[in-house]
C-alpha cells in the first residue's frame, strides 16, 4: 500500500529547470508589452539619429565637392530612318538606331580618335556617352573630360570619324558621273582638235576646179566619234541631274549641331552625393539605435516590462 501511494503521489521536487538569460526574457516580453521609454530618452535617440544622418550627408557632400571637376561636350547626329524604313516598322527603327549607337562606340569610330589624343580605346570609351533623344532620330554624343576645350575637340572628332563610316551612295554616284563626264569632255576636246586639223588640211587642198573638196574618210570617222561622244555626254548629264535631284530630296546622316560644352561641370555632384550619404546615414542610425535600445533593454528590471 505504501508503495502504491508513493507511485501515485506526484513528485515535483527534482524537476529540472533550464536557466534562461534575463535579456532573452526581456526581449520576449518586449514583443508583447510596451517598453516604457521616457520622452527625454526618445528625444535623445532622435537627436542621435539626426546627427548621424546629417553628419553622413555633410561628409559625403564635402568629399564630393573636393573631387576633380569634369566638363561635358555634346553634339547631335541626325540619322534618318524614313528612307531606309518605308514600312514604318518600330522594331526595324529600334534596331537601326541601336546599331548606329553601337557603331558610335565601336573600334572603327573610336580607334582613330583615341590614337590622336594618345588614349586607349577603353579610356576613350569611358569618356563617351551615346544616347537617343526621346523618340526621335537624333543621337547625342557626349564626352566628359577635365578640360572643356579638350572635351569639345574629342566630341567633334568622334562625330567626324563616325560620319566617315557612313556610305553615301548618291554622292558616290555623283562623283562617278562627274568623272565620266570629265573624261568624255577630254575626248571631245581631242577629237575636235583632230577634226579641225583635218578640215584645215582639206581646205588647203582645194583648187579652182574643186574649191570645196569632199570630206576625207578620216574626217568622217572623227565626226562620227564626236557625235557619239556628244550623245554619251548628254546621257551622262541627264543621269547626273536625276541623281542630284534625288540626293537633294533624300535625307542623309548629318551632324545637326557643332560640339558645345555645358555651362556647369557635370561632376562632381555634391547634392547627389549628399543624398546618398543621407541614405547611408539612415542605415547607420538604425543600427546604432538598435544597439542603444538593446543596451537600454538589458538595464530594465523585468517587473518594468509587465
Amino acid at each position: 500500500m505504501e508503495l502504491e501511494a508513493e507511485n501515485a503521489a506526484p513528485n515535483r521536487s527534482w524537476t529540472p529547470v533550464v536557466p534562461v538569460p534575463s535579456e532573452t526574457v526581456a526581449v520576449a516580453m518586449f514583443q508583447w508589452k510596451r517598453l516604457p521609454i521616457s520622452r527625454q530618452l526618445l528625444t535623445r535617440y532622435i537627436t542621435y539619429a539626426l546627427i548621424i544622418v546629417l553628419g553622413c550627408a555633410a561628409l559625403a557632400y564635402a568629399v564630393s565637392a573636393l573631387g576633380a571637376k569634369s566638363y561635358a561636350a555634346r553634339t547631335e547626329i541626325y540619322y534618318p530612318l524614313s528612307a531606309n524604313n518605308p514600312a514604318g516598322s518600330s522594331l526595324r527603327v529600334d534596331r537601326g538606331l541601336s546599331t548606329q549607337m553601337v557603331a558610335m562606340e565601336g573600334h572603327a569610330v573610336l580607334d582613330p580618335v583615341a590614337a590622336k589624343y594618345h588614349l586607349t580605346y577603353d579610356a576613350l570609351a569611358k569618356k563617351e556617352i551615346v544616347t537617343l533623344l526621346q523618340d526621335s532620330e537624333v543621337i547625342r554624343i557626349e564626352v566628359d573630360d577635365k578640360s572643356a576645350v579638350r572635351a569639345r575637340a574629342i566630341a567633334r572628332d568622334i562625330a567626324a570619324s563616325y560620319l566617315k563610316t557612313q556610305p553615301n551612295t548618291e554622292a558616290q554616284t555623283q562623283t562617278f558621273l562627274n568623272t565620266q563626264i570629265a573624261g568624255v569632255n577630254r575626248q571631245l576636246a581631242s577629237l575636235s582638235a583632230q577634226f579641225n586639223s583635218l578640215e584645215e588640211q582639206r581646205q588647203k587642198s582645194a583648187t579652182i576646179a574643186n574649191p570645196n573638196p569632199a570630206e576625207t574618210p578620216a574626217e568622217l570617222s572623227v565626226a562620227a566619234n564626236v557625235a557619239s561622244l556628244n550623245n554619251e555626254l548628254t546621257s551622262l548629264q541627264s543621269r547626273l541631274d536625276a541623281v542630284t535631284v534625288g540626293n537633294l530630296s533624300t535625307p542623309h546622316v548629318s551632324q545637326l549641331t557643332k560640339p558645345y560644352t555645358l555651362g556647369s561641370p557635370v561632376a562632381p555632384k555634391p547634392l547627389r552625393a549628399a543624398l546618398a550619404g543621407a541614405l547611408a546615414g539612415i542605415m547607420v542610425a538604425a543600427i546604432v539605435l538598435a544597439f542603444l535600445l538593446r543596451r537600454h533593454l538589458k538595464r530594465q528590471p523585468l517587473d518594468q516590462l509587465d
